[in-house]
């Protein structure tokens, strides 16, 4: 038999789930013979704190360790430490003067690259690269009376005049836009009446430009394209080769290895007669393979049951592999495979819900109305509930949810008869950013309690611009100088770059020729000049890690833009940096890796990702969301090509549809993920995003939510009101 059940949130599909089982041992079916397999760690072992009393002989495993107990000849790597050898691999590379180009090429982007090349390498995926197009330019020239008459303009007309007509990416940075289109007022009105001349030259020269911007983007595209995917393919070799030496085997290599049907692997699982699957909608497409072919073979020889749980509403981890579409899938074949072995196929659906209230129950249906996952539930709890959406800016929400919090410390739960404590509290945010630390800064200097500290110091901007400078003045890491020159606060471009790598080469630099107007050069002189003193300066700090850091943030021109600019993220790290206090650079720097700053208190009220709040409850839930979700999105994986945006390259706006699609579709997910962990209150302080627009549509006519809006609010927003 094969039952798939959909259980919403706080339906007690884990209660169900235990009850199952249960009832197996009171039929006198061995622990041995059942298979209980979750998604993550935590879940597993919730699993077996609840029936380990009842057995201890059950098999409780993730895909990943299930699969560990079937080989014993070689060293199984799990995910966490695959990333850290292919992480390794990457630093080690980039400091090969052969791939410094990619970075150049890539560096506005490449942070956001190394998760994407990572979960590629890590499907052993081969890129596909083509030849690179050519691009020539011919630089046109200014004629003399179009420059006369642009300084006799006003300040629109004078920017013209700085276009240097030898650097096409100059020409380009003045008169586009960021999307690709020519900028509308490059000239007032008037000027261009009173030069007609100049006037209708500059247009047809902005014309030509808009053409060639066009064809230089298609050329970039596919340079960047071409040049990533020698990259990649060059790590996974580089990859591949680590784990032959060292006989690892990672999940994917796992995978393809597993073979059901031979004779060892037979004797483990033919016990089994019994498959329990949880959180089936977070499986990836592997993780299925493993699932089904195992299910598959055993019961080719002896009778097995296969009991799936999952909620599609829920599946928010498409970033590993797991997509929405595919847990419909999967449910269709299971279905056709039933049909056609004449096995039972029956569902389930639990709707009902032991946790909220029927007001927070209402606010969730009504939500999801407007999406693809549109809800029913029914609240079996006996209490009241309360709902508030508060929309301003940023700052002003912060201080809107600490009042709210000090606020709610003088009344009661619905729930319980006793008063609201700090730990009946969970803020959920969006990501991991500077506004995680910026919470937690005026949280505590609120005076109130945080239960944990749950965020990872090591991915903030700030820090990883001080841990480049360090990597640089110790250890001449050429491309953490590059990835910091880029910032904000030195302002480098990619002409910047070449010219000051080609003058440390006495190689020419393109930035150099006959009819450059000499001024960008000027510029780039200058900023080398800065920076060698900046350069020396650091070279000149202590070696010790305290008093370097303690020198960088404290007594330089850029710690004390940091401190100005990012306060929290900064005191974090240097506090972390204390807690450390060794001396050994190499081992601080993978300390600082895996740290996170942990702060604990008996009633301190919790902070979480929402993808880390699964299968978490609490009585009060304060979402916090400053994030403006946008749908600018730098690389795609497709078909075995890397393609890079391109606005005239209808396979990229092909995929880049699809991608928007789906990015939206999980914002609704995890909206459902966020606003079903409330029992009894909900309070949500949003900017104008995904999030809010949902909303606001579905909750405008609804008179038990409280909606607080703050200055943000525009004309357009009214309207929906």
């Amino acid at each position: 038999m094969i039952t798939w059940v959909s259980a919403s949130a706080g339906s007690g599909k884990t209660y169900s789930l235990v009850e199952e089982i249960k009832n197996l041992l009171t039929q006198n079916i061995l622990g041995e013979e059942i298979l209980c397999v979750s998604f993550s760690n935590a879940a597993s072992s919730e699993m077996k704190s609840r029936l380990e009393k009842h057995s201890n002989t059950i098999l409780f495993h993730t895909v990943h360790s299930f699969c560990n107990t079937l080989y014993d000849n070689c060293t199984l790597i799990d995910e966490v430490q695959s990333d850290r050898h292919i992480r390794r691999i990457i630093e080690n590379a980039l400091q090969e003067e052969d791939w410094h180009n990619l970075i150049y090429l890539l560096l506005d982007e490449w942070g956001n690259l190394i998760d994407k090349i990572i979960n590629i390498i890590q499907q052993d995926i081969l890129i596909k690269t083509e030849e690179n197009d050519s691009f020539s330019y011919d630089p046109i020239i200014f004629p003399d009376y179009v420059l006369e008459d642009l300084r006799n303009g006003k300040e629109i007309e004078k920017k013209l005049i700085a276009i240097d007509c030898n650097n096409i990416e100059s020409i380009f940075s003045i008169i586009m836009t960021k999307d690709g289109s020519l900028r509308k007022k490059l000239y007032s009105k008037k000027w261009g009446e009173f030069y007609q001349k100049s006037k209708d030259w500059l247009d047809s020269y902005f014309d030509l430009m808009g053409k060639k911007f066009t064809e230089y983007s298609e050329y970039q595209s596919k340079l960047r394209s071409n040049s990533l995917g020698l990259f990649i393919n060059y790590i996974q070799n580089k990859y591949k080769s680590l784990k032959m030496k060292e006989n690892l085997l990672d999940f994917h290599d796992l995978i393809k290895k597993v073979d059901f049907s031979d004779y060892s692997v037979l004797q483990k699982i033919m016990k089994i007669k019994y498959i329990f699957i949880d959180e089936s909608q977070d499986l990836s497409q592997d993780q299925w393979s493993i699932m089904l072919n195992l299910y598959k073979e055993i019961q080719s020889s002896n009778k097995c049951d296969l009991y799936i749980v999952g909620d599609e509403k829920q599946n928010i981890y498409t970033f590993q592999n797991s997509a929405n579409s595919l847990f419909s899938n999967i449910k269709n074949e299971l279905k056709s495979y039933a049909k056609e072995s004449e096995i039972i196929f029956q569902e389930k659906h639990l709707n009902n819900s032991y946790r909220s209230s029927q007001c927070i129950l209402d606010f969730v249906d009504k939500t999801m109305s407007k999406t693809l996952y549109p809800t029913k539930h029914l609240s079996k709890m006996n209490f009241d509930g309360r709902v508030e959406l508060h929309c301003d800016e940023s700052d002003k929400m912060l201080q809107s949810m600490i009042q709210k919090i000090i606020e709610l410390r003088n009344c009661n739960l619905f729930s319980q008869d006793k008063k609201i404590d700090f730990d009946d509290i969970l803020i959920l945010v969006r990501k991991r950013n500077d506004s995680c630390f910026r919470i937690i800064n005026q949280i505590q200097n609120a005076g109130i309690p945080i239960q944990e500290h749950p965020f990872y110091i090591y991915y903030n901007d700030s820090i990883q611009n001080l841990l480049n400078i360090a990597k640089f003045s110790l250890f001449a890491d050429y491309v953490a100088l590059t990835c910091l020159l880029k910032n904000e606060f030195f302002q480098w471009d990619y002409e910047d770059l070449e010219y000051f790598f080609d003058k440390a080469k006495n190689t020419p630099s393109s930035i150099v020729n006959k009819n450059n107007t000499n001024q960008k050069k000027q510029n780039s002189d200058y900023k080398i000049s800065e920076l060698q003193k900046l350069i020396d300066e650091w070279k000149d700090y202590p070696k010790n890690i305290i008093d370097f850091f303690g020198s960088l943030i404290f007594k330089s021109d850029y710690g004390k833009y940091l401190l100005k600019n990012n306060y929290e993220s900064v005191k974090v790290f240097w506090e972390t940096v204390n807690e450390y206090g060794q001396d050994s650079w190499i081992e601080f720097f993978d300390y600082i890796k895996n740290s996170k700053k942990v702060i604990k208190s008996n009633n301190g009220i919790k902070i979480k990702t929402i993808h880390s709040s699964k299968g978490l409850e609490s009585p009060i839930v304060m979402i916090f969301d400053d994030i403006k979700y946008s749908n600018n999105i730098n690389m795609f994986y497709y078909n075995n090509y890397i393609i890079f945006p391109c606005k005239n390259n209808e396979t990229y706006n092909k995929i880049l549809s699809i991608a928007t699609y789906n990015e939206e579709k999980e914002q609704e997910r995890l909206i459902y993920v966020a606003i079903t962990r409330a029992k009894e209150q909900i309070y949500i302080f949003t900017v104008q995003n995904k999030l809010h627009k949902l909303i606001n549509e579905c909750e405008k006519n609804n008179e038990d939510v409280v909606t607080i809006f703050g200055s943000e609010l525009t004309k357009n927003l009214k309207k929906l009101l």
